[in-house]
């Protein structure tokens, strides 16, 4: 059986201690950041979509832009990698794209690290209510455990979520805490603690056999 977690006052009032200290610079990333945005795509400036969070809520997460409106002439959207030029790639790279989600997190909204915030219709239902157990992150165990650039498949995201959810303690916390650092400093993911490799999700496993998979090795 799945543990239920619950998220307590303690931990609410950390981040947003944590997110109000940090606004001053933040603000000043996100002016930086929103300059370039501009400069390279135009309005609008954030990205701006319905997400999950806590106990099913729902919530729009702060994101600067990183991708144009290119389409195809049949009118749909082109992929990523052609929409994205090199302003945006430099943006995903540090992090700088996903600053303003502070502002969720003084909001209540989001923690810092949690699993991340996703549309409804990607959550499978069957595990829907474990994952949203604890509030979304702005970073989390999905976001650090794989090489840059990499693209998971949704079964490994949730079981990368799942596995935080039913895992999370203070000294993976600070694990995941200290791989974003490293993350922001350097453009890249250190996979010295992932072992360059996330649990696979192909046959909707249970929460317990996703702990066993253990992507940090604790």
């Amino acid at each position: 059986m799945s543990r239920k977690t619950n998220y307590s006052w303690p931990r609410m009032a950390f981040d947003q201690a944590i997110a109000l200290l940090a606004l001053p610079i933040a603000a000043v990333i996100i002016v930086l950041g929103s300059a370039a945005v501009f400069l390279a795509f135009g309005r609008p400036i954030f990205f701006k979509q319905e997400r999950i969070g806590y106990r099913g809520t729902r919530f729009v997460p702060y994101k600067l832009r990183t991708m144009n409106d290119a389409q195809d002439p049949n009118g749909c959207l082109l992929p990523d990698s052609k929409r994205r030029k090199p302003v945006g790639n430099f943006l995903r790279a540090y992090g700088i794209d996903e600053v303003p989600q502070i502002i969720n997190v003084i909001k209540g909204e989001m923690s810092i690290i949690g699993p991340r915030p996703m549309p409804f219709d990607e959550i499978d239902p069957q595990y829907f209510e474990i994952r949203q157990s604890i509030k979304p992150g702005i970073t989390g165990l999905m976001q650090v455990s794989n090489p840059p650039n990499a693209e998971l498949s949704l079964s490994d995201r949730m079981a990368l979520d799942i596995h935080y959810v039913e895992k999370h303690n203070a000294k993976l916390d600070a694990q995941i805490l200290w791989k974003t650092v490293v993350k922001v400093v350097t453009g890249c993911n250190d996979h010295s603690l992932s072992n360059n490799r996330s649990p696979h999700y192909p046959d909707r496993r249970t929460s317990e056999a996703v702990q066993d998979s253990n992507p940090l090795n604790l």
